[in-house]
Parts: C-alpha cells; sequence; structure tokens
C-alpha cells in the first residue's frame, strides 16, 4: 500500500489539494490508495481459480499484507503496472469529477 500511497501524492497537487492540512491531504491519499487497491484486486479476482481466490481472501482477512503482496506479484508479474494504470484511471476520474 506505501507504493500506491506514494503513487497518488501528485493526485493531491492535480486537484489543488496541497494547501489542505498534512493530516486532511494523508486522509484523502489513504483514501484513494485504497479505493485503487479495491479496483486492482477485483480486476485480479477475476483471473484467479477459485481456489486461489480463497487463499487470497483469506490473507487479506487475516491482515497478513506482505503475504498478499507476494501472491499477487508472483501470480501476476505485472502487479506494478496494473496498480500503475488503476492510479492514472483513477486519477481521471477525480479530475474529471472535479471539473464537472
Amino acid at each position: 500500500m506505501a507504493k500506491i500511497k506514494e503513487q497518488i501524492k501528485n493526485i493531491v497537487e492535480e486537484l489543488g489539494l496541497e494547501s489542505f492540512p498534512l493530516g486532511k491531504q494523508e486522509e484523502i491519499i489513504m483514501k484513494i490508495a485504497e479505493i485503487v487497491y479495491d479496483r486492482v484486486l477485483l480486476r485480479i479476482l477475476t483471473k484467479l481459480t477459485d481456489q486461489e481466490a480463497r487463499q487470497l481472501s483469506q490473507l487479506i482477512d487475516q491482515n497478513r499484507k506482505d503475504d498478499v503482496d507476494k501472491m499477487l506479484k508472483g501470480k501476476f508479474p505485472d502487479f506494478e503496472g496494473l496498480l500503475k494504470e488503476e492510479i492514472m484511471l483513477t486519477q481521471k476520474e477525480l479530475i474529471r469529477g472535479v471539473n464537472s
């Protein structure tokens, strides 16, 4: 999740939120990171077998984030690329929503 948060920081600037207090900025970054991570997981779940999906779900339920990342990176070598793609899509959606 830390890598996602780091990549999302520029969204705060794009949305003009850098004048917000740091605590509020961090809160926004965390919410966006959770959305991105959930979206990536949904995309990935469709490509896993039932057994793999259950295993991933158990790891998530047990809050074993390192094991989740290890499993996802092992199963999807371009996991980082998926994250970046979803971050860009989310960023575009947020900016489009703000400008509407």
